[in-house]
Order: structure tokens, then sequence, then C-alpha cells
């Protein structure tokens, strides 16, 4: 789970429709709760607590200047976590 909740800090929420499909399923209850992730009450310890809290957010890794070069913009648009929503590249050859 803190696995999910680093990726969280660092590229924002779960997608509510993939949370809530996750929490249907009883494997994966104790991990999230009502279509959320359940942090930091379902964390294993506090020491864990403490790593996801110290997690940047990906803005705060890009320099001011790599994020007005566009890479910032990039990067989100590749680490989105619904791969409907996820940006692709163009297939080779269609150029």
């Amino acid at each position: 789970m803190e696995h999910l909740a680093l990726m969280e800090r660092c590229i924002g929420p779960l997608p509510v429709k993939m949370a809530a499909k996750a929490s249907k399923h009883s494997t994966s209850s104790k991990f999230f709760r009502r279509g959320r992730l359940n942090w930091p009450a379902g964390s294993s310890s506090d020491e864990s607590v403490d790593h996801v809290r110290r997690m940047r957010s990906l803005a705060e890794m890009i320099s001011r200047e790599d994020a007005q070069s566009g890479l910032l913009e990039l990067l989100q648009l590749m680490l989105v976590l619904d791969p409907d929503n996820r940006v692709t590249a163009p297939k080779r050859g269609s150029r």
C-alpha cells in the first residue's frame, strides 16, 4: 500500500473509477475504502507514513526551467494512471 501512497503523493490521486473498481474486490478491500486509497489508516507503520509524507510531488522534483520547457507537462501526461487517458507515442511509420 505504501507504493500506491507514494504514487499518489508524486502524481496525484488514483482515478476514481480505478479505485472504485479495486475497492469492490475482497482482496483489495484493506487498501481501498469508498473508492479511495485507505491511507494512512491502512499503513503498516509510522515509518511508512513518514516515508510517504517526505515524498515530493512531481512538480517539486522538476526544476522551474525544465517545467517551463514543457518537461513537467510531458511527464504528467505520460504518468497518467488510467491507460485510457494516458498519452501514447505515435506509431512508427505514421509520420
